[in-house]
């Protein structure tokens, strides 16, 4: 069955998950875990994303997020696809690094950040990797109790309503006898969609019922229109145009038949920015230089060759 559009939309909360194609490792080392954390830090200030929590696992990874002006879809997108390149090229392997969709689930903020910024935070014990999440390097927690925490982390908004550090510390602890809840990763278990304060559109909503419609309202109004309109808007005009500046090599030229060392450096540069550090998909580059898809990752192997 077709799988409908996500429901995106400017302020809201979600619990984003992405995991590896048939569960393999996302993550083979330390040296992948802090690229994914270095470009997510980075994107979620240039996409208006305020980050609450995350978590690194192997084979999967959890956020909390709200959405700003800009598309989570467009967020999430350019995350993945610069991640995935750069773990292929570092790696010697080609395909698909994620499953083809990740989930979002869309959270009554008010009711339910609280609960879900531990819950991430608690992945690592209830897998049995740490007795205490404070003792796993590869998520937030420790950026709570810190006195200075990442500028690409919003930790005040958690701490303000829990109560400070000490707080929010046993606030975590009492979570710890807390199992696996399917719920706040968009799975429905034991009840059917939408019963109560809970699940609604499949796994794509968590919350009451009037939030839901609320949320599906405003996705069917003029916040769709909007979304569409920010949708279409295209970076690798002014991308292309900032290089040519740059480089001095005409955009007509860049974007053309031009087979000079000029042009392929000028070319080499559009596409490192846009495909290892933009997440523009290869595809969609070949699609505006004018190039084949072929020549695009032959520029990209270039690229990891004088790394």
């Amino acid at each position: 069955m077709p799988r409908g559009p996500r429901i995106d939309i400017e302020g809201a909360v979600y619990h984003v998950i992405g995991r590896g194609v048939e569960r393999r490792a996302i993550f083979r080392n330390d040296g992948d875990r802090r690229d994914f954390l270095k470009r997510l830090a980075e994107l979620s200030g240039a996409e208006d994303i305020t980050l609450f929590a995350y978590v690194l696992m192997n084979n999967h990874f959890h956020l909390v997020v709200r959405r700003g002006i800009r598309l989570l879809g467009g967020f999430m997108r350019r995350l993945l696809t610069g991640y995935s390149t750069a773990f292929n090229l570092r790696h010697r392997r080609s395909g698909h690094l994620f499953q083809n969709r990740y989930q979002a689930v869309l959270c009554d903020a008010e009711e339910y950040l609280l609960t879900l910024v531990r819950y991430v935070h608690l992945n690592p014990v209830r897998a049995g990797m740490v007795a205490d999440p404070g003792a796993y390097a590869w998520s937030s927690h420790a950026a709570y109790l810190q006195r200075r925490p990442p500028a690409c982390l919003d930790t005040q908004t958690v701490l303000a309503v829990v109560g400070g550090k000490a707080a929010y510390r046993r606030f975590v602890t009492e979570g710890l006898s807390e199992g696996k809840r399917s719920e706040l990763c968009g799975r429905i278990s034991g009840r059917s969609d939408g019963a109560g304060s809970g699940l609604w559109l499949g796994g794509q909503l968590l919350g009451s019922e009037g939030f839901a419609r609320g949320m599906v309202k405003r996705a069917r109004g003029k916040e769709a229109r909007r979304l569409l309109e920010l949708g279409r808007a295209e970076e690798l005009p002014e991308l292309v145009a900032g290089v040519s500046k740059r480089l001095k090599v005409a955009e007509v030229v860049l974007c053309g038949a031009g087979r000079s060392a000029a042009v392929s450096r000028s070319r080499r540069e559009v596409i490192r920015v846009a495909v290892l550090q933009r997440g523009i998909r290869p595809v969609e580059v070949s699609r505006y230089l004018g190039i084949s898809t072929a020549a695009v990752a032959q520029q990209l192997r270039r690229l990891e060759e004088s790394a």
